[in-house]
């Protein structure tokens, strides 16, 4: 016995084709719209998961590729305040003014005048030194917010002189001579040469043809202070002082707000400042990141500038030598011009210093573009592996969409004819 087939029945199977083939054609027209496959995890739960995956990928490029950002902003304005202290304040000002005021052709009152010029310009340099970054102080390593670069007044260091002072801590008897207001011990490694008379620790002559010198003075030397002067303080630390202790950290003398001094302080802001630029970061068990899986950025001044005094005593960092010729050349005293000239080699070698370090965050600064370069070969493929599994064939899509909307046509049209009429179709 045959079933029979009703017109409700009928109206019913055309009604629900009809409804998913329009639901067909609205998805396919979204998929066209949205180029994507899916837009509900529910829909692809598996491709899903691999697209949350490939999108941490890209966020975390995004993380690295704005630090690796901050990091070239850095040096390149780090580098622009280093090359305004050495082409501009130095090459155009400092050591044309050495020149000019170690001939004895400069007179007094010229002299006074380069010490003056001298001084201002150190202070130009500090400025230039002290220039911020993103509310940062570039050179002060962890110390980001205190002034790194700051000029005092300092009691100058203690010296020696013979037994007809009378202020100062009485000291035992030692062979030394007086030459030029400086006191030269024998205990410091000078010495005397029948030949040469009085020479450096080095072997070079003390003074080359004027004063010859066959025996030391023996007698009771004083230790008194020196007279005050400028000082260049980073982080409050004397940089004359700072020195490497045997723990590899750096100690120096503190200048305190009251005027008084504390020796053997630690330097602040050492450190490091690390970001993740995708090498790879790793912690140890206390939550301390390896320095091998991170990027240093920290830029610790007294390092770039140079600390600590040589072996004669004179400055290693180009702004304390530049205060110190400007001590001398103020005196006005035509017959120092010697010792005005003994800073112009000495302030060469502390602004070829410096021009090292301009180097080495040159190098810096190119190790970051490697990275760049990395960053975004692996934003590349991570963007053709989402369009593999988020995104649509848009060509395959046009072209089913069309044959959806054709068969949703030929539907309206079979409808048309197997669907009774109503009385409205016959008003």
């Amino acid at each position: 016995m045959g079933m029979r087939i009703t017109q409700r029945m009928t109206n019913r199977m055309y009604q629900r084709n009809n409804n998913l083939t329009m639901t067909n054609l609205s998805e396919a027209y979204k998929r066209i719209i949205t180029q994507a496959k899916y837009t509900r995890t529910s829909e692809n739960p598996l491709n899903s998961e691999k697209a949350m995956s490939i999108r941490k990928g890209l966020r975390e490029l995004d993380v690295w590729d704005d630090n690796i950002s901050t990091a070239h902003e850095l040096f390149t304005t780090a580098e622009s305040s280093l090359t305004q202290v050495t082409s501009k304040l130095y090459t155009l000002k400092v050591k044309p003014l050495l020149v000019q005021g170690s001939t004895t052709t400069v007179g007094s009152e010229g002299m006074m005048a380069v010490g003056t010029e001298l001084r201002q310009t150190a202070e130009e340099m500090v400025d230039a030194l002290n220039a911020d970054f993103n509310e940062r102080q570039m050179f002060g390593g962890l110390s980001q917010n205190k002034t790194p670069f700051t000029i005092v007044d300092v009691v100058g260091a203690s010296t020696y002189t013979d037994d007809t002072t009378v202020d100062g801590t009485l000291l035992a008897g030692e062979n030394y001579i007086m030459h030029d207001d400086r006191i030269y011990r024998e205990a410091d490694g000078y010495r005397i040469d029948p030949v040469n008379g009085l020479l450096n620790p080095d072997g070079t002559p003390v003074d080359t043809g004027a004063t010859f010198y066959d025996t030391w003075t023996t007698g009771d030397l004083v230790e008194v202070a020196g007279p005050v002067a400028r000082g260049v303080c980073y982080n409050d630390i004397l940089m004359t002082t700072i020195a490497q202790g045997a723990d590899g950290l750096y100690y120096g003398t503190q200048m305190n707000a009251d005027g008084t001094k504390t020796e053997n302080v630690l330097v602040p802001g050492q450190g490091q400042i690390l970001l993740d630029i995708g090498l790879g970061i790793e912690f140890d068990a206390d939550l301390n990141v390896n320095p091998n899986t991170a990027f240093d950025t920290a830029l610790q001044g007294f390092k770039i500038l140079g600390y600590g005094v040589d072996g004669e005593g004179y400055a290693t960092n180009l702004i304390q030598l530049t205060l110190d010729a400007a001590a001398v050349a103020l005196k006005g005293d035509i017959t120092k011009v010697k010792d005005l000239n003994e800073y112009i080699d000495r302030a060469e070698d502390a602004f070829t210093n410096i021009r090292t370090s301009i180097t080495e965050l040159g190098v810096r600064y190119s190790s970051l573009e490697y990275y760049t370069s990395k960053n975004e070969d692996s934003r590349n493929a991570l963007l053709d592996r989402q369009l593999t599994v988020e995104g649509t064939d848009i060509y395959k899509e046009i072209t089913d969409y069309y044959s959806i909307q054709a068969a949703y046509d030929a539907s309206l049209k079979m409808g048309a004819n197997i669907l009774p009429k109503s009385i409205f179709d016959f008003i």
